[in-house]
């Protein structure tokens, strides 16, 4: 996963939603989190690629924004969710869990309207016909590395926590095309579409699942 299955914006990490999962499922399974901010399918699938431990069971968080790396690619006139760092910086927030967490969580809020315009872009991407050929293939690569594996796998989709509804017409296409290979899927838009934002994000300039929302996710 990213950010979410990080555990963005909460400061116990044993709240967070694979620690829960931990402790529900008892001491004889072994939960391993491979997430990290910023991270898409593409990079999940290279860490999934990387672990040297064969999983029976593979939960695949699926966020709204991951078809950006099809726009990333494809558009030339692609707007950067967040401002690039620093060349110094890049290799401290990227190795290190603290300097991530701080990224993410603060210096973003500095960036919240650039945020919205990308954010709106990357809705869009789902609309097109070139973009998410792309991106379906880049789901089809896990899916089927997955199946490598023989492992079972589970796709929990999480929208936009402020933009639900606004999400689900998007996050439609994920939930239908993993349906179609017979994967299993937790659509979270569905259940959230009428609960007030408020009661499941961190604070209102963070956008993260709170403690409450991970537990039930």
């Amino acid at each position: 996963g990213d950010s979410f299955a990080r555990g963005n914006g909460i400061p116990d990490y044993h709240d967070v939603c694979p620690q829960v999962l931990r402790r529900k499922l008892g001491a004889e399974w072994e939960v391993a989190n491979l997430s990290f901010g910023g991270w898409d399918t593409t990079d999940e699938l290279a860490a999934l690629e990387a672990y040297p431990v064969r999983p029976n069971t593979v939960v695949l968080e699926y966020y709204v924004n991951y078809i950006d790396h099809a726009g990333r690619v494809r558009q030339p006139d692609w707007i950067q969710p967040t401002s690039q760092l620093p060349a110094l910086l890049k290799p401290l927030v990227d190795h290190s869990y603290l300097a991530n967490k701080i990224f993410w969580s603060i210096f973003r809020i500095r960036l919240k309207s650039r945020e919205t315009v990308a954010g709106d872009q990357v809705l869009s991407y789902y609309d097109r016909p070139e973009m998410w050929a792309a991106h379906t293939a880049e789901l089809q690569a896990f899916v089927d590395d997955v199946k490598t594996l023989k492992a079972r796998l589970i796709v929990l989709i999480i929208p936009n926590l402020f933009a639900v509804e606004q999400s689900a017409s998007a996050t439609s296409h994920v939930a239908a095309f993993m349906a179609a290979n017979n994967v299993e899927v937790i659509d979270l838009p569905p259940i959230l579409i009428n609960r007030a934002p408020k009661t499941m994000v961190v604070h209102q300039m963070n956008g993260h699942a709170n403690e409450a929302l991970n537990r039930e996710m």
